[in-house]
């Protein structure tokens, strides 16, 4: 494993390098014509590894101070998982392996700039309460598994989550958007009974329409091996629209599923979506799944329910 993880490390170094020399300028990372952050454009063109296909986050601090040692303490107290420190890291980076699985923690002592951390909350409609900690958050960690895959996932959610328990913690930056370290860490839970922590590490954007149809896609499925999901337009209320895709995201990543062409999802029991493998609408630069939903199709199917 020796020469792997001197090559994992390289990435990381570099990715945080990167990162750091944008923050210190205040250049804020890129956005897709949507608004949404995309973690392949925190290199700037320098890392050509695709981040998007590693594990990453950025864990949001009141103070510019973190203790690698104090959180392999909290992280056994909370997991039953093997985690190990290893020898070697910088001042400002640490490495640790977790299940067999190196994730890597830089401290940057700065904040996110130019208000982006605050944008990325505001663009979590699960967030309940005041955002005003995000927006005066003094530094950020910036946490990465630089593989791919489910034994990864489960072990870089873990270390999100622990971090997300520590108090200096204020939001968990990831695939987009802030999420509070509460919530966070309740969507953790569940790889306490078996379960896969699929909100952890896969987020679903939704948006209106100029039609006033909503569409969605997800983001974090690359990372997991799978291929991301696009609802380029749907009639029905955005909130169930977010659920579908996220349980369609769960069912994925839990079973390790490889869609073809052709084949359909269950969108209720008694209808079937296609499915449909093109270049994204939503994410540009990759194929996507398209999930077609088909407005008569549903109609029918409602006025049915209420017959």
């Amino acid at each position: 494993m020796g020469s792997r993880l001197s090559t994992l490390k390289s990435l990381h170094k570099e990715i945080g390098a990167q990162h750091e020399k944008m923050t210190e300028s205040s250049v804020s990372l890129s956005t897709n014509r949507h608004g949404v952050p995309m973690c392949d454009s925190i290199s700037n063109g320098a890392a050509r590894s695709s981040p998007r296909s590693i594990f990453l986050s950025f864990v949001l601090l009141k103070d510019a101070a973190w203790c690698a040692s104090a959180f392999v303490k909290r992280f056994r107290r909370e997991w039953d998982d093997s985690i190990e420190l290893e020898d070697g890291a910088s001042s400002s980076t640490s490495c640790f392996i977790v299940d067999d699985v190196p994730v890597f923690i830089r401290l940057i002592p700065a904040p996110i700039p130019d208000n982006e951390a605050l944008g990325a909350a505001e663009d979590n409609f699960l967030w309940r309460g005041d955002k005003s900690l995000v927006a005066h958050h003094r530094a950020h960690l910036i946490v990465t598994a630089p593989l791919p895959g489910k034994r990864a996932g489960r072990a870089f959610a873990k270390v999100c989550a622990s971090l997300a328990g520590e108090a200096s913690s204020v939001g968990i930056y990831i695939n987009g958007v802030v999420h509070q370290p509460e919530t966070y860490r309740d969507f953790a839970q569940c790889m306490k009974d078996g379960a896969f922590p699929t909100l952890c590490l896969v987020w679903v954007s939704v948006v209106r329409l100029e039609s006033g149809s909503f569409a969605a896609w997800t983001e974090g499925l690359e990372a997991l091996g799978r291929m991301e999901m696009e609802v380029p337009a749907a009639d029905i209320d955005p909130m169930e629209l977010f659920f579908f895709l996220a349980d369609t995201a769960d069912y994925v990543s839990e079973n390790e599923v490889d869609f073809q062409d052709g084949e359909t999802v269950s969108y209720t029991a008694g209808q079937k979506l296609p499915l449909e493998r093109s270049p994204g609408i939503f994410l540009k630069g990759r194929d996507t799944w398209k999930i077609r939903f088909q407005p008569n199709e549903l109609l029918a199917h409602e006025d049915e329910a209420h017959a």
